[in-house]
């Protein structure tokens, strides 16, 4: 009786640790489990705060995205009006170029005509002032010539009326002495 009474407090005792290991067990397993909840929500937590960092960094790629090929777009847009206002401007300025070289060839070609002309000019004024010098000269040689012509002239008009005088005083003399005669051989021949 009392083994059976030993052997049964010891199944009793066993059953007991086994409960108390099992419940143990349970409580363990029941915190972990619990901590496992927790962990879980947190991790839940954590992963909804993530998809939704995600979701809003997407959105956010998304519209940088957008906003830089619209930018792109810009760029390019921008860059096609830059190259064909270079082109355009080029052109123009070409044009411009094309035109003041032909200005300048034309005023060049002014500026030769001009010196030219005035070379061609001062020549002429060289002959004419050439011309003027000798006319002056010659006027100056004619004025004396003219002046020795004069003097020559008054000289021989003063001798031709000298001479002039004693023709008349001749003249004068043979009528005097023609009628003289005419008178003596009127008287003879009376």
């Amino acid at each position: 009786n009392t083994l059976l009474k030993d052997r049964l407090h010891g199944e009793d005792e066993r059953r007991n640790k086994m409960r108390d290991a099992y419940e143990t067990q349970m409580k363990d397993i029941t915190t972990k489990l619990e901590d496992v909840k927790n962990e879980r929500s947190k991790l839940s937590d954590k992963l909804l705060v993530n998809e939704e960092t995600i979701k809003s960094l997407t959105d956010d790629l998304q519209t940088k995205t957008s906003s830089l090929l619209d930018t792109k777009n810009q760029l390019e847009e921008a860059q096609d009006r830059l190259t064909a206002m270079e082109d355009d401007a080029g052109t123009e300025f070409r044009s411009k170029i094309r035109l003041l070289e032909r200005k300048l060839s034309d005023a060049n070609a002014k500026v030769t005509s001009l010196e030219e002309q005035l070379k061609s000019t001062k020549e002429h004024c060289e002959q004419y002032r050439m011309i003027s010098d000798a006319n002056e000269k010659a006027l100056s040689e004619l004025n004396v010539t003219s002046e020795e012509f004069k003097n020559q002239i008054e000289k021989d008009l003063e001798r031709l009326r000298s001479r002039e005088k004693e023709l008349i005083t001749e003249h004068d003399k043979e009528i005097e002495e023609k009628m003289k005669i005419q008178t003596e051989l009127q008287s003879e021949l009376e």
